[in-house]
Parts: C-alpha cells; sequence; structure tokens
C-alpha cells in the first residue's frame, strides 16, 4: 500500500521509496534556488482551487484577486481542448524502477486517457516533460494498462490566453527511464538496478522470440 507521510516522503508498506520530485532535485535537474515556503503555499492553494472547481465545489467568495487569472484559464483550457478530467491529485508508484509520485491531473482528451501536469509559475522548466513522462508511467503500470498520452498545462497571465497546453511526447519515456536508473545507480540502490536490468534483458528476449516468429 503506497503512503505519504506527513514530510511528503513516500513509502510502500515499510519501505521507504523516492518520489519523482526527489528523484529530478537529486540528478540536479531541477533548480531550487528560488523556491520559497511562500511560493510552496501559493501553489498548493492553486492546486486546491483547480480540484474544486473540478468536483463543482468552489466558493468564488473565497478565491484571492490573484489566483482568478488561475480558474480562467483553466476554463479557457476545458472550453477549447474537450478535456474532462477524471481524478485529482492520484498517488502512483512504479514497483520495478522503484519511485513514486502524485499526478495533477488524470482524465481524458480527444477520447484518449491523459495525464496532465499543472504549471502556475512564470515559466516551465525543460525537467517538467521528464515529470511528467515519469507520472505516465507508473500510471500505467499502477492501473495495469498502457501508457496514456501526457502533457503540461502551465496556467499563466497574458494578454490573450490565460493558459498554454504542451502535449509531450513519448520520447521522453525512454529518457525518463535512463534517469531514475540513473538515480539509483546515484544512490547505490542495487537491487533495483539488478530488477531494471532483468526487466530490460526479459524485453530483449521476447523481442528476439517475436522476431524470431515472424522470420
Amino acid at each position: 500500500m503506497l503512503s505519504m507521510d506527513e514530510s511528503h516522503k513516500y513509502w510502500f508498506s515499510e519501505y521507504s521509496i523516492p518520489g519523482v520530485n526527489e528523484i529530478l532535485k537529486s540528478l540536479g535537474l531541477v533548480n531550487t534556488d528560488y523556491y520559497t515556503d511562500i511560493g510552496a503555499e501559493r501553489g498548493k492553494r492553486r492546486h486546491l482551487l483547480l480540484e474544486a472547481y473540478d468536483d463543482e465545489t468552489l466558493d468564488w467568495a473565497t478565491v484571492e484577486p490573484e489566483d482568478n487569472y488561475i480558474l480562467v484559464g483553466y476554463k479557457e483550457f476545458l472550453d477549447e481542448t474537450g478535456y474532462v478530467n477524471k481524478a485529482n491529485e492520484l498517488p502512483v508508484h512504479h514497483p520495478i524502477l522503484w519511485y513514486a509520485g502524485t499526478l495533477d491531473k488524470i482524465g481524458e482528451m480527444a477520447e484518449r486517457p491523459t495525464v496532465i501536469d499543472i504549471k502556475t509559475g512564470s515559466s516551465v522548466g525543460a525537467w517538467a516533460k521528464i515529470q511528467v513522462a515519469l507520472y505516465a508511467m507508473a500510471y500505467a503500470v499502477s492501473f495495469d494498462t498502457d501508457v496514456p498520452d501526457m502533457g503540461i498545462l502551465h496556467l499563466r497571465e497574458a494578454k490573450k490566453k490565460q493558459y498554454s497546453y504542451k502535449p509531450v511526447e513519448s520520447v521522453y519515456l525512454e529518457s525518463a527511464e535512463a534517469i531514475v536508473e540513473a538515480y539509483h545507480w546515484q544512490q547505490g540502490n542495487k537491487a533495483v538496478i539488478k530488477s531494471i536490468q532483468q526487466k530490460r534483458t526479459s524485453w530483449v528476449d521476447d523481442m528476439a522470440e517475436r522476431l524470431g516468429e515472424v522470420i
């Protein structure tokens, strides 16, 4: 059973399991120099507003003026893309690559399951594509399904649209897996590395067997 403690550390039963953000930070892919407690609280508040909007429980009287554009942008995104949200803040984990994370949103767009990561800062780092790819892989394994489509929704103040939506290409899945493996090498997690290598060997053997049947 996957759980998270008060310090936001993930646990699977009694075993500690690294989170997506922990992995990215440990490898120096995320610059946390500009992170502040105020910014973290603001981000948390805005995510809760979006959840309340999805659940139709939002009390507009409680919305801070500085957060109005977040909701305007989200409504524009829904209206223009037809995205239908299914769940918020969904915890997932990958038992082979041994990591966990919490999806911002999972829903459907163009009749395809789609994992969406929400960004509300002034800019979106290049690492965000790896982040959402890790979430999508863990979702697929957690629910025994195909890897869903992926995208990053940036809600921002702008002269025209208050949002920018960028699909994330499937090529980032391979990069994301390599980054997790690099993290486990860094941490000296030999058992996890062995599990990853066995998975890769099994995949190669299966592919060779299928090719043999075709030939």
